[in-house]
């Protein structure tokens, strides 16, 4: 289930991101072809996207098996309806991808080239897959590379996580930590504010009594579960207002 909504999350933050900066016209183009020319790209040049093998483990027990039909062991196919959502957005292929955000220094134009990204079982399988490199989803390119270090995702993830979030903070005029704007914070209000954290909105809300402040990782040593009364709260004192008679 954590994997689902990793995936289900990750995903979209993708699309998120193409979708607010990348304006892809008629005159972007694969191998030199626009793709005006090119309208049935995927469906013409690609296999159906149930033969397709995206990972050597694929388990698809764990796919969605909320929505197996009676009787049967599995679920819906999560990462052949992903790389769909991507077709169906119009997302960029992942070599693209790649040259952008390695700045145009990684530029992939055969399976061979694929080595500085991910291992050789993985290049196979989309050898096998696909007829030309260009041809690999984003998706399905994302999920084959090797993690970037510290991280659980590959390097062009790591550079689309980081640039989606970058822009959502800076090019958000309301966003809460920026100083100087019409409706920006004071510096008591925004101290306030930090207080607020998923376990707090939990306790809250929820009969929740023992919580881990950080609700995401596991319970640990330096994780412990406490009571929801030592999990801080946001002080609306900063936003009094003096009313004069």
């Amino acid at each position: 289930m954590t994997y689902l909504i990793k995936a289900h999350t990750t995903f979209y933050v993708f699309i998120i991101f193409i979708g607010l900066f990348f304006v892809i016209s008629s005159e972007y183009s694969i191998n030199n072809v626009p793709l005006s020319q090119r309208i049935n790209f995927y469906e013409r040049d690609l296999p159906p996207l149930g033969s397709i093998e995206l990972l050597p483990d694929n388990d698809y027990e764990e796919a969605d098996s909320a929505e197996s039909p009676p009787g049967k062991l599995f679920g819906t196919d999560l990462s052949a309806m992903d790389t769909q959502r991507g077709r169906d957005h119009g997302l960029p292929p992942y070599v693209h991808m790649v040259r952008y955000c390695s700045g145009g220094r990684v530029n992939i134009t055969s399976f061979g080239d694929l080595v500085q990204l991910m291992d050789l079982e993985n290049i196979g399988f989309l050898r096998k897959t696909y007829s030309f490199v260009e041809d690999i989803d984003l998706w399905v390119g994302l999920q084959m590379e090797n993690h970037f270090p510290q991280s659980e995702v590959g390097p062009t993830s790591v550079c689309l996580i980081a640039k989606q979030f970058y822009f959502l903070k800076f090019g958000d005029r309301f966003y809460f930590e920026h100083k100087g704007e019409v409706p920006s914070f004071t510096a008591a209000q925004r101290k306030s504010l930090k207080q607020c954290s998923l376990a707090r909105i939990l306790c809250d809300n929820t009969p929740i009594t023992h919580l881990q402040k950080n609700v995401m990782l596991l319970p640990s040593f330096n994780n412990p579960e406490i009571p929801c009364s030592q999990i801080p709260e946001i002080d609306l004192t900063p936003w009094k207002e003096t009313v004069q008679e």
